[in-house]
């Protein structure tokens, strides 16, 4: 069974951070998984939410800023590209593109890792959003891609299959044994998420889980 840190290792360091993706390359996962969002001058970021909250100042869109000045309240924030370069040669780094998110930057930026030599197996896309897995597999069928489901994983599979994908990312509490089986048998890889309790994990993997998604990966190290 496979390891995945959340945002880095969000339960050990900051989420979306050097020092989260490092503390997770610490505890050896087999993936680091991340989330990307584009600043107004198209810079690749690692951030989960729309805004970014500031301290009795009202909240800076991410999209709508450029990332100079979100650095300026935000010092640890990440760049994709200081992401990619953590991570080269060391574990997978998984990609998670946020809704609405302009992709061009970031697919400029992975082609460009590619073109210098890099692995399409270093890489991995996730999103829930169908339409932004659909152009990215377009552009780059060389890199995989996980279809992020919250519940259905009746959704997920069909959107799996129409991508020829192998991966998907679901809440586990809405994993179950005969599914976890049949997903198997079809060649599809389940990573449950967000599972910190290795007892979860362990009784999971024993119907075909193939990963867990979680904020501790040290919990996981055995």
């Amino acid at each position: 069974m496979q390891v995945v840190g959340h945002r880095g290792a969000k339960g050990l360091a900051p989420e979306n951070t050097m020092l989260a993706i490092e503390k997770a390359i610490e505890y050896k996962v087999s993936i680091v998984e991340v989330d990307v969002r584009v600043t107004k001058d198209g810079v690749p970021i690692l951030f989960h939410n729309r805004k970014l909250k500031i301290n009795h100042e009202p909240p800076l869109v991410i999209a709508k800023t450029d990332y100079a000045h979100l650095k300026h309240y935000k010092d640890d924030l990440t760049t994709l590209e200081q992401a990619i370069a953590v991570t080269a040669h060391k574990t997978r780094l998984c990609m998670e593109i946020k809704r609405g998110v302009e992709l061009a930057h970031i697919i400029k930026l992975v082609s460009a890792q590619l073109d210098r030599g890099e692995s399409p197996v270093d890489f991995m896309f996730s999103s829930f959003s169908y339409a932004s897995l659909k152009q990215l597999k377009a552009i780059l069928p060389q890199v995989g891609v996980a279809v992020n489901e919250s519940w259905s994983g009746v959704r997920a599979g069909y959107r799996c299959r129409k991508l020829q994908g192998e991966y998907i990312c679901l809440n586990y509490r809405f994993l179950w044994r005969g599914y976890l089986k049949l997903a198997s048998r079809g060649g599809q890889h389940i990573y449950g998420f967000t599972i910190n309790e290795p007892k979860i994990a362990n009784r999971l993997s024993k119907h075909g889980l193939a990963g867990v998604i979680t904020d501790y990966p040290d919990r996981f190290l055995n």
